[in-house]
């Protein structure tokens, strides 16, 4: 365990355990949103790497051009 996460644990350790409780939960699904979020992007890379492929040749043969945000 590294020095950061020990001393995040020990400044929890000193709330009331029903605070503890809502960090517990909140930590729990936010680490489960962080590691759903890495197995979607492991098991989309060949996906990605598809559609980036395109994108550059649509660049290369000028079928793409060029907006700003606002002109989505």
């Amino acid at each position: 365990m590294t020095q950061s996460i020990s001393t995040i644990f020990e400044k929890v350790s000193s709330l009331p355990p029903e605070v503890q409780d809502e960090i517990a939960v909140y930590w729990s699904e936010d680490l489960d949103s962080e590691l759903q979020w890495d197995t979607t992007l492991k098991n989309s890379i060949s996906q990605l790497e598809l559609i980036a492929e395109k994108a550059i040749k649509d660049y290369e043969n000028g079928k793409t051009v060029r907006k700003g945000f606002d002109e989505l």
